[in-house]
């Protein structure tokens, strides 16, 4: 056993010990008063002669809750506009052609709110917005956002390192509409001509945002209060791509939920433009150090003021990280390779999760490029799950199918596609048919010249001359209000002679 070794004396009239392990000496003085509180021993002194830690570096960004709002100083810097300008001609238009009817139904005395047009909504699944004259739900349509303006509470502060940016003023939670992204819309020709001009005047932070190909929106002169929300590499915001009549739109929306007092941030990595990489401020733990890289993005990236190029899909890059949408090889004056290869990759590359079908719908309404639009078609063509296939029926299949017919006719490899793919379609009557209309694009082509897609477009029409109509449920009217009577009788009464 391990004993501590101690002495003790008595020197000057105070008991002294030593302890040899812990190399200590204490005194104890019984002429002191034992009210002046514990003895300090040799230990204890040279304890107190160590200065504390410093404090370990905060993690995260710096916290902007506090600082004072910049609002009137920041707007002072543009001009606000509350609705994009569209220069040039044909500039912003959406790229689906046909219209599609709101589905929803909402009975304001029996059922709950977001009935109507809430996230069942297959127009908001699709990332396009009702219009109130054309949804059963009315003027209770929550699929209105853009219209109404339906936008969040912000405002707007001056940081120490990235100048100015967006604050939340209330807790939002993941995916709330925080605001349009509003500007100019330009053509690629006035874009490239802006760009010189703004070089040539000095011109520091350009606001350039990627519309769709060929087309930018620039909040550098006149736009709203999106163009300071700053980049993150960790943010809790995206843009999403909306169709609002007959126009495309931009606008943010929160991805997780968003303190009242915290910055709103997105990652310009998808959406920016810049020759070269700039330097992050945003204090993230997985900061990289630099906006913008390698990455694919969602937009067009912009290199030496001087291309243009379309890149891929945020929503095509999820589905591509999850299933393979390569699109299998056609020999050229072999048409039977093409079906016999798909044959093989059927079972293998199908898609099985309905929730995916949703993206998928999503790229193809948009009718992408020629390459790409085959890869979704040979993933669409590779899927055999008839929920999956009942799924892509309800988001208005047939209609973006017919769309495709329409915008690819000289592709004669994604007409070819198409009719294999819709023999598949599940369809229970003729219903859906008649609503899209596609039998009339199928029609054109078994009477056009002859193709390789000829005989499948009269063997799809007899086949479906075999569905019945199923019976529809009349829309009931809408009553006609006490007021409107009293105005007809009113007018009755003027015009009636006495």
């Amino acid at each position: 056993m391990h004993t501590r070794e101690r002495s003790s004396g008595y020197v000057n009239g105070r008991t002294s010990s030593y302890d040899s392990e812990d190399e200590e000496i204490r005194i104890d003085d019984d002429s002191e008063d034992e009210d002046q509180g514990p003895k300090r021993t040799r230990s204890d002194r040279h304890k107190q002669a160590l200065p504390p830690p410093p404090p370990p570096p905060p993690i995260g960004p710096p916290s902007i809750k506090y600082l004072p709002s910049s609002l009137e100083e920041a707007q002072s810097t543009y001009q606000q506009i509350d609705h994009n300008i569209y220069r040039g001609t044909n500039t912003g238009n959406s790229p689906v052609d046909d219209c599609l009817p709101c589905q929803c139904k909402y009975n304001p005395h029996r059922d709950p709110r977001w009935k109507a047009c809430g996230p069942d909504c297959i127009n908001r699944n699709l990332l396009v917005e009702c219009i109130e004259d054309d949804c059963p739900c009315g003027s209770y349509c929550l699929n209105r956002r853009f219209q109404t303006k339906q936008n969040a509470r912000v405002d707007v502060v001056k940081t120490e390192k990235k100048g100015y940016g967006l604050r939340a003023m209330e807790e939002l939670s993941s995916g709330t509409f925080v605001m349009e992204y509003i500007g100019e819309v330009l053509p690629h020709s006035s874009f490239i001509k802006r760009t010189r001009e703004y070089s040539l005047a000095g011109v520091e932070h350009f606001y350039f945002m990627s519309l769709q190909a060929d087309e930018v929106i620039d909040a550098t002169k006149k736009g709203c209060l999106a163009r300071f929300i700053n980049h993150s590499c960790n943010p809790n915001c995206h843009l999403e791509k909306w169709v609002v009549g007959s126009k495309l739109r931009i606008g943010i929306f929160t991805i997780k939920r968003v303190a009242e007092g915290e910055e709103l941030t997105f990652d310009y990595q998808f959406e920016r433009y810049g020759a070269e990489a700039q330097k992050c401020y945003c204090g993230e733990p997985n900061c990289t150090g630099f906006i913008g890289g390698n990455k694919r993005s969602s937009a067009a990236r912009f290199d030496n003021y001087s291309n243009l190029d379309e890149v891929e899909d945020e929503d095509e890059i999820d589905l591509e990280n999850q299933m393979s949408l390569r699109h299998p090889k056609k020999e050229k004056g072999n048409d039977g390779d093409y079906q016999d290869e798909y044959e093989q990759r059927r079972i293998a590359r199908g898609i099985e999760d309905p929730l995916l079908v949703e993206k998928l719908a999503r790229i193809m309404f948009m009718k992408p490029k020629v390459e790409k639009s085959k890869r979704l078609l040979a993933k669409l063509m590779a899927t055999t799950e008839r929920a999956c296939l009942r799924r892509f029926l309800v988001l208005h299949g047939l209609v973006i199918l017919k769309a495709w017919l329409k915008h690819y006719k000289d592709e004669p490899d994604i007409i070819e596609g198409i009719m294999l793919v819709l023999p598949n379609i599940p369809l229970l009557s003729r219903n859906a048919i008649e609503d899209s209309q596609i039998d009339e694009a199928i029609q054109e082509i078994a009477e056009g010249p002859e193709c390789a897609s000829k005989g499948m477009a009269r063997d799809l029409l007899t086949q479906w001359k075999e569905l019945k109509p199923a019976y529809r449920i009349p829309k009931a009217k809408k009553p006609v209000s006490v007021f409107f009577l009293t105005c007809i009788l009113v007018q009755y009464l003027r015009n009636c002679p006495i």
